[in-house]
Protein backbone atom coordinates (compact mmCIF):
# COMPACT_ATOMS: atom_id res chain seq x y z
CA UNK A 1 0.00 0.00 0.00
CA UNK A 2 0.84 3.60 0.51
CA UNK A 3 3.16 4.95 2.64
CA UNK A 4 1.15 6.60 5.39
CA UNK A 5 1.83 9.28 8.26
CA UNK A 6 -0.21 10.40 10.69
CA UNK A 7 -0.50 13.72 12.43
CA UNK A 8 -2.95 13.81 15.45
CA UNK A 9 -5.39 17.06 15.45
CA UNK A 10 -7.55 17.82 18.65
CA UNK A 11 -10.68 20.36 18.01
CA UNK A 12 -13.40 20.39 20.42
CA UNK A 13 -11.79 18.19 22.97
CA UNK A 14 -12.28 15.50 19.58
CA UNK A 15 -9.01 13.95 18.28
CA UNK A 16 -8.75 13.28 14.81
CA UNK A 17 -5.81 11.35 12.91
CA UNK A 18 -4.72 12.95 9.47
CA UNK A 19 -3.04 10.72 7.17
CA UNK A 20 -1.06 11.89 5.13
CA UNK A 21 -1.09 10.10 1.41
CA UNK A 22 -1.38 10.81 -2.07
CA UNK A 23 -5.40 10.98 -3.28
CA UNK A 24 -7.94 10.73 -0.99
CA UNK A 25 -7.54 9.24 3.32
CA UNK A 26 -9.80 8.18 5.53
CA UNK A 27 -9.65 7.18 9.21
CA UNK A 28 -12.07 5.97 11.99
CA UNK A 29 -12.07 7.88 14.92
CA UNK A 30 -14.42 6.59 17.65
CA UNK A 31 -17.69 6.54 16.23
CA UNK A 32 -17.10 9.55 12.85
CA UNK A 33 -15.05 9.12 10.71
CA UNK A 34 -12.39 11.76 9.46
CA UNK A 35 -12.37 11.95 5.74
CA UNK A 36 -9.58 14.21 3.96
CA UNK A 37 -8.73 14.66 -0.05
CA UNK A 38 -5.40 15.37 -0.85
CA UNK A 39 -4.63 18.89 -2.31
CA UNK A 40 -1.36 20.60 -3.54
CA UNK A 41 -0.48 21.33 0.19
CA UNK A 42 -0.02 18.96 3.05
CA UNK A 43 -2.61 17.90 5.75
CA UNK A 44 -4.53 20.76 7.16
CA UNK A 45 -3.45 20.38 10.82
CA UNK A 46 0.09 21.30 9.80
CA UNK A 47 1.62 24.76 10.62
CA UNK A 48 1.85 26.16 7.11
CA UNK A 49 -1.88 25.74 6.04
CA UNK A 50 -3.18 27.70 4.17
CA UNK A 51 -6.17 27.24 6.12
CA UNK A 52 -4.53 27.58 9.60
CA UNK A 53 -3.76 30.62 7.99
CA UNK A 54 -6.65 32.01 6.75
CA UNK A 55 -8.10 31.34 10.50
CA UNK A 56 -5.53 33.43 11.85
CA UNK A 57 -6.65 36.43 10.21
CA UNK A 58 -10.32 35.82 10.36
CA UNK A 59 -10.78 33.56 13.31
CA UNK A 60 -12.00 34.62 16.89
CA UNK A 61 -15.50 35.48 18.23
CA UNK A 62 -15.62 39.10 16.48
CA UNK A 63 -13.97 38.99 13.33
CA UNK A 64 -16.58 37.70 10.76
CA UNK A 65 -19.11 39.43 12.48
CA UNK A 66 -17.33 42.61 12.11
CA UNK A 67 -16.21 41.66 8.17
CA UNK A 68 -20.11 40.55 7.27
CA UNK A 69 -21.30 43.75 9.28
CA UNK A 70 -19.64 46.22 7.24
CA UNK A 71 -20.33 43.80 3.85
CA UNK A 72 -24.17 44.12 4.97
CA UNK A 73 -24.33 47.51 5.77
CA UNK A 74 -21.67 49.37 4.19
CA UNK A 75 -19.70 51.85 5.57
CA UNK A 76 -20.52 52.35 9.30
CA UNK A 77 -18.84 55.06 12.08
CA UNK A 78 -17.11 53.27 15.10
CA UNK A 79 -19.86 53.85 17.42
CA UNK A 80 -22.70 52.53 15.13
CA UNK A 81 -20.70 49.29 14.31
CA UNK A 82 -20.28 48.61 17.98
CA UNK A 83 -23.78 49.40 18.78
CA UNK A 84 -24.44 46.53 15.73
CA UNK A 85 -22.60 44.10 18.02
CA UNK A 86 -23.95 43.83 21.03
CA UNK A 87 -21.78 42.89 24.08
CA UNK A 88 -18.31 43.36 22.07
CA UNK A 89 -15.53 45.97 24.19
CA UNK A 90 -14.29 49.20 22.92
CA UNK A 91 -10.69 47.08 23.41
CA UNK A 92 -11.93 44.24 21.22
CA UNK A 93 -13.86 45.89 18.47
CA UNK A 94 -10.66 48.49 18.33
CA UNK A 95 -8.13 46.20 18.46
CA UNK A 96 -10.12 43.87 15.77
CA UNK A 97 -10.70 46.68 13.38
CA UNK A 98 -6.87 47.14 13.19
CA UNK A 99 -5.66 43.72 13.16
CA UNK A 100 -8.53 43.56 10.18
CA UNK A 101 -7.62 46.94 8.37
CA UNK A 102 -3.62 45.87 8.52
CA UNK A 103 -4.85 42.27 6.60
CA UNK A 104 -6.63 44.53 3.87
CA UNK A 105 -10.09 43.16 4.90
CA UNK A 106 -11.42 46.47 6.30
CA UNK A 107 -10.78 49.95 5.38
CA UNK A 108 -10.45 52.70 7.69
CA UNK A 109 -11.40 56.91 6.91
CA UNK A 110 -10.47 59.34 8.53
CA UNK A 111 -12.21 62.66 8.08
CA UNK A 112 -9.82 65.87 9.71
CA UNK A 113 -13.35 67.05 11.26
CA UNK A 114 -14.20 68.90 14.57
CA UNK A 115 -14.46 65.98 16.05
CA UNK A 116 -12.57 63.59 14.44
CA UNK A 117 -15.17 61.65 12.46
CA UNK A 118 -13.63 57.81 11.16
CA UNK A 119 -15.62 55.36 9.28
CA UNK A 120 -14.89 51.65 8.39
CA UNK A 121 -15.73 49.87 5.25
CA UNK A 122 -15.06 46.63 3.59
CA UNK A 123 -12.55 45.62 1.19
CA UNK A 124 -12.56 43.98 -2.33
CA UNK A 125 -10.88 41.12 -0.14
CA UNK A 126 -13.28 40.98 2.28
CA UNK A 127 -16.27 41.31 -0.65
CA UNK A 128 -14.12 37.98 -1.90
CA UNK A 129 -14.35 36.58 1.48
CA UNK A 130 -18.33 36.68 1.82
CA UNK A 131 -19.22 33.64 -0.44
CA UNK A 132 -16.91 31.46 1.82
CA UNK A 133 -18.18 32.72 4.73
CA UNK A 134 -22.21 31.95 3.37
CA UNK A 135 -21.38 28.66 2.96
CA UNK A 136 -19.47 28.21 5.67
CA UNK A 137 -23.07 29.71 7.20
CA UNK A 138 -25.03 26.74 5.01
CA UNK A 139 -22.74 24.37 6.30
CA UNK A 140 -23.26 25.47 10.05
CA UNK A 141 -26.69 25.58 9.54
CA UNK A 142 -27.04 22.00 8.56
CA UNK A 143 -24.98 20.77 10.79
CA UNK A 144 -27.49 22.48 13.82
CA UNK A 145 -30.35 20.94 12.33
CA UNK A 146 -28.43 17.76 11.88
CA UNK A 147 -27.79 17.53 15.75
CA UNK A 148 -31.58 19.63 16.17
CA UNK A 149 -30.19 22.56 17.68
CA UNK A 150 -31.51 25.41 15.22
CA UNK A 151 -33.91 28.03 16.75
CA UNK A 152 -37.10 28.87 14.71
Amino acid sequence: GKNLTAKELTVNKRTYRCLRAQGERREKVGRKEAHMIETHYDCPCLEKCPLNYTMSIIGGKWKMQIICSLNNKGTMRYNELRRKLDGISNTVLASSLKELEEEGLVERREYLEVPIRVEYSSTEMADRLMPILEQLSDWGEEMMKKEAKICD
